[in-house]
């Protein structure tokens, strides 16, 4: 695993940039630039660069290379990848997903640290909470009073780092972490996560407080990515979205119920008072009573 830097102004048509390069997930807009993850495969090895592009221009601002590693199949395979930026006081972060969290000055794209993570082979004994990569949602760093969370798709844990040095505060323990698919947010003193569970961790100790369900159940499980809103968390299965206290467990109404009305769990957003669901092959939209308001193909 290296790190480093390169790059000088080029445009995005010119060179470095070439066969085997790819834009990692939706860039990223602020003030004035556009920044964007970026990914280079040769076979063998993957190199991750961030770079920042002038909104106005089109040009590249700055570009650096922030790891490389080898990757587990070591093959001509095509990967599709995700991976997401986050922004907090003038510093972008990249969970990279093969290996190592970094964190970049958008001012200049200067690397700040670089911190390596215990990863676990895709191809690990498959048990109750392997994960498994290919179904992981989109596991950007969630940045939460100078420390920096996350839970990358190749590592059976979830962690915690200091946002000016990279090093760690907390982890759960190994295997913990495998089910998790997505972070959600911080809300009442907890980090709240999904995947097949719903879970609560304390954000400032990394203690896993509760999960929903209790013990693994085939027949409940997550089915896209839920949202924090006002003191609630909203959590989607395929047949129902379950309401919860961000406190833990405690359900705050009764389940909005998707199978009757031909309807499956997906993507959540709210937006003035309408709950959106992004399901595999519709949009629908309630209102904040639980009620239908339309459904688009």
């Amino acid at each position: 695993m290296t790190s480093g830097e390169t790059g000088s102004p080029n445009r995005p048509d010119q060179p470095p940039w070439g066969e085997g390069w790819s834009v990692e997930g939706v860039p990223l807009a602020a003030d004035g630039r556009l920044y964007v993850a970026l990914r280079q495969r040769d076979g063998v090895r993957t190199q991750s660069h961030v770079a920042a592009f002038d909104t106005k221009r089109g040009e590249l601002v700055w570009q650096r290379f922030v790891a490389a590693a080898e990757s587990f199949g070591q093959g001509p395979t095509v990967e599709f990848t995700h991976n997401l930026l986050a922004l907090a006081e003038g510093v972008l972060y990249l969970n990279t997903n093969f290996g190592v969290v970094a964190a970049v000055r958008a001012r200049d794209g200067q690397v700040q640290w670089v911190t390596q993570y215990p990863q676990v082979a895709p191809d690990a004994p498959e048990s109750e909470t392997t994960r498994q990569s290919s179904g992981c949602g989109l596991t950007p760093c969630l940045i939460h009073k100078g420390l920096v969370l996350a839970a990358p798709s190749d590592c059976d844990r979830v962690f915690a780092l200091d946002a000016v040095t990279g090093q760690k505060i907390w982890d759960t323990p190994p295997g913990t972490g495998a089910d998790i698919q997505c972070l959600l947010g911080v809300g009442s003193g907890n980090l709240i996560a999904s995947g097949n569970r719903l879970v609560w961790i304390d954000v400032q100790t990394g203690e896993i407080k509760a999960r929903f369900p209790a013990q693994f159940d085939a027949a409940l499980r997550g089915y896209g990515r839920g949202i924090l809103a006002g003191s609630h968390v909203y959590w989607p299965t395929r047949d129902q979205i379950y309401v919860f206290d961000q406190r833990g467990p405690q359900q705050t109404r009764q389940p909005i119920e998707l199978a009757p009305l031909g309807l499956t769990g997906g993507n959540l957003v709210i937006s003035r008072d309408i709950l959106l669901i992004a399901g595999p092959s519709q949009l629908s939209a309630f209102n904040t009573f639980g009620s239908q308001v339309t459904k688009r193909h």
